[in-house]
């Protein structure tokens, strides 16, 4: 049975959605997929990975989740007996954060914990997203700076090697993408409308410096119980 007193509901990534019972989409121009209840349909809205899912709608009789990238035009059905909710996103929470690049092209930034990441403007590194325990439209976050973004890929290092920060929320709102290429190819955006920055660590083993160093000599259990050292 459907829960027609909540009037909003958060995302465990933080985004905001006001509820409507009873009321649905009449299209769709994302995708739609299966769901067990409007909970996760909206998770699943905050988590598309190429386009920014605005609105979701909730077929409880059905069990079908529904994704809108825009609500300018949304066309909504209004029907007291069809058993639908509609999210309808926080369009403030996903507005462009600002144009220009978070710092000087080239320029090394240090993390917390002492990691120096190269700061590249307008380009996205080509490798694979570093999620170690999950999958990676869980792992992206969303964050209003890049710098937030450098500093977990320090701790995760060096699982994560670099951070792509996609501050015009153009492929949704998780805009935060921990990579582990280590490559260096990059990938320069063509289009306006998408502003992506990336920071790479620096791999550089220092003059002298020992290539392992001296804490790394021990034992480490993972979560799955392998043991490396």
């Amino acid at each position: 049975m459907m829960d027609c007193n909540r009037t909003s509901y958060t995302s465990t990534k933080g985004l905001e959605f006001k509820l409507s019972c009873n009321r649905g989409l009449t299209d769709v121009n994302i995708s739609h997929a299966g769901a067990q209840n409007v909970e996760e349909c909206l998770e699943r809205c905050t988590q598309q990975p190429h386009s920014t899912c605005r609105a979701a709608a909730f077929d409880s009789a059905r069990l079908q989740c529904y994704y809108l990238t825009s609500t300018t035009s949304m066309e909504i059905k209004n029907n007291p007996n069809d058993g639908w909710i509609l999210g309808v996103a926080n369009e403030s929470q996903l507005q462009e954060l600002h144009s220009e690049c978070p710092d000087i092209n080239g320029r090394n930034k240090t993390t917390q914990n002492k990691l120096d990441f190269k700061i590249l403007c307008g380009q996205d590194i080509v490798g694979y997203e570093s999620c170690p325990d999950e999958l990676a439209s869980t792992c992206r976050m969303h964050t209003s700076t890049l710098e937030d973004r450098l500093d977990y890929c320090s701790k995760m290092h060096p699982l994560c090697t670099a951070v792509s920060w996609d501050q015009s929320i153009h492929s949704g709102y998780l805009n935060g993408y921990p990579r582990n290429g280590t490559t260096g190819k990059m990938d320069e955006k063509r289009n306006e409308s998408i502003s992506i920055h990336t920071g790479m660590a620096d791999l550089a083993i220092p003059d002298g410096g020992d290539i392992c160093a001296s804490n790394l000599n021990e034992t480490t259990v993972a979560n799955n119980g392998c043991i490396f050292k």
